[in-house]
């Protein structure tokens, strides 16, 4: 039965205090040199850093102790090969020297010097880590440890890139209970449509009791709550939206510096979603429904470039490097994620909210919506104190996905906007091409586990799960015929399952005991036939 386990395993978690328990540090699990990856810090007049953009990472580079190899050099040599690290250049001579010993170097390998050493680089080359030692006239290099932590978004981080960082030290911390909207820039403040009792209200905090200015729902459509920051000139040299539901952090017309939190969005704190955490998070992600207000994400790779406002909604495009565009009107009062010129990836969100996995799907592609699937089902087991190997979860999501929309028949059977099985498919595009046809285009589908069961290819499987009458009524209807290849359909028919011994491979063998085993004849031996005998 469908989650009756989670159902009984759950406990009350979350509630009124579950805030105090929300993690909001991050610390090293060893000692090590920190990179930042795709990071964009501001430094405070203090000296600390604040994380500005969304999809950074901050890795950890710790040095095995076991060479990879070393190399004897020149001092020439040293020389050009440090002035081409500091380039964040993998030299020439390094990626021979991994050529020659068939390892590979990407070209967007990432080049860090270690801070407090001259004389010590990291190589940072998708998931492997390489540590560039000199040692007088030698070069050693080593394979590394990465320790990967994603970059929080306002965090404040205490330790500079190529900094060092020892075990167990906090290097990172952040609010869990709000989402900052911080001001790259200095300058002084202007409140820009933030209008008492149209556009903002006042809340008094009952426990504290400060006043809050709190953006609030409007039907105006030309009025758009900002943050203007001008320069010593006046000028406007950055604007920041404020969203639906943000409380406003400074007084208008105050001076900010680098970093200063602007405003800050409440995290959506429901009691009643915390307790009934687990089955209902569950039952969404398998039956692969879109969530309620879900976030607007980047199709491309490319820069966000804002095109106005228009009926209410602002409107912008990300343009890729390339010259492709995709356009995208975000409803007034939606916390954007991005600002103008920023650099956004495919699959990155634009605006707050749930992600939807068709999106993932249709952007990232098959395997990204399918990770994305079990690493959210676990984070509900995990919670609950259950731990389920992922292999269980995978076979799930598998059977999700089994199915393809034709987008292109070719000279197939099927029809644009057939949903078919991924083995029908792929048998039905081999015979046609046998025949020198043109095979048929189809793209993947995500569907719910009620949908996919419903579906199967079998009717005595689909009508023993739910929808009986409905499913053998078009079973009938259309005349089908089932093959009884699955497991459930033989159970019901009462046949062996066709698994482990009962496959269809091996139901023509005979077993004996091995002393009982008849004679078995050789292949080039003239058989022996009863006429020969009696003679």
């Amino acid at each position: 039965e469908p989650g009756t386990q989670l159902t009984m395993r759950t406990f009350h978690t979350g509630g009124a205090v579950s805030g105090a328990a929300m993690k909001s540090t991050a610390e090293a699990k060893n000692t090590g040199t920190v990179l930042f990856i795709n990071v964009k810090p501001v430094y405070r007049p203090d000296g600390t850093l604040i994380v500005t953009n969304r999809n950074g990472e901050i890795a950890i580079l710790s040095p095995k102790d076991d060479v990879l190899f070393s190399v004897e050099l020149k001092k020439n040599e040293i020389k050009s090969i440090s002035s081409e690290l500091k380039d964040n250049r993998v030299p020439d001579i390094i990626r021979k020297e991994f050529e020659n010993r068939n390892l590979t170097l990407s070209s967007d390998t990432i080049v860090c010097k270690r801070e407090t050493k001259d004389d010590e680089w990291w190589i940072v080359d998708n998931q492997k880590v390489y540590n560039v030692k000199f040692e007088g006239n030698s070069m050693i290099i080593r394979t590394g440890l990465r320790e990967l932590h994603s970059a929080i978004y306002g965090a404040t981080i205490t330790i500079p890139n190529g900094g060092e960082v020892e075990k167990g030290k906090v290097f990172m911390e952040w609010d869990p209970n709000n989402t900052p909207i911080l001001t790259e820039v200095g300058g002084k403040a202007k409140f820009e449509d933030v209008i008492e009792n149209l556009t903002m209200r006042i809340e008094i905090d009952e426990i504290t009791g400060n006043s809050n200015r709190v953006i609030m729902e409007h039907k105006e459509e030309n009025l758009h709550p900002k943050i203007a920051i001008r320069d010593e000139n006046d000028e406007i040299v950055a604007r920041y939206d404020i969203p639906t539901g943000a409380s406003i952090a400074i007084e208008d017309e105050s001076v900010v510096a680098p970093g200063d939190t602007l405003a800050k969005m409440p995290q959506e704190l429901s009691k009643a979603k915390d307790i009934v955490h687990g089955l209902p998070r569950v039952t969404e992600l398998f039956e692969a429904r879109r969530p309620k207000d879900c976030a607007t994400i980047s199709d491309i790779d490319g820069f966000v470039k804002f095109l106005g406002i228009s009926r209410g909604t602002r409107i912008l495009k990300v343009v890729n490097r390339n010259g492709t565009e995709k356009e995208y009107r975000i409803p007034r009062g939606k916390h954007l994620f991005v600002k103008d010129g920023d650099e956004v990836f495919a699959g990155d969100s634009l605006t707050d909210g749930p992600i939807n996995p068709h999106d993932i799907l249709r952007v990232k592609g098959e395997n990204a919506v399918q990770q994305y699937l079990v690493d959210e089902v676990q984070k509900v087991y995990r919670a609950a104190g259950e731990h389920i190997n992922d292999k269980h979860i995978e076979i799930i999501v598998r059977q999700m996905m089994r199915k393809v929309r034709i987008v292109d028949p070719g000279d197939t059977e099927f029809l644009v906007g057939d949903e078919v099985d991924k083995f029908t498919f792929k048998n039905e595009n081999a015979r046609v091409e046998t025949e020198g046809r043109k095979p048929a285009d189809a793209e993947a589908i995500l569907q719910g586990i009620t949908k996919a069961a419903l579906s199967t290819e079998s009717f005595f499987s689909a009508a023993s799960f739910q929808q009986t009458t409905n499913v053998l009524t078009s079973a009938a209807i259309s005349g089908r015929r089932d093959e009884l290849r699955g497991l459930k359909e033989n159970v019901i028919m009462g046949r062996l399952i066709p698994a482990g011994s009962g496959a269809m491979k091996y139901r023509q063998l005979d077993a004996y005991p091995s002393t009982q085993m008849p004679a078995l004849q050789e292949p080039n031996e003239t058989p022996v036939i009863e006429d020969q005998l009696s003679e």
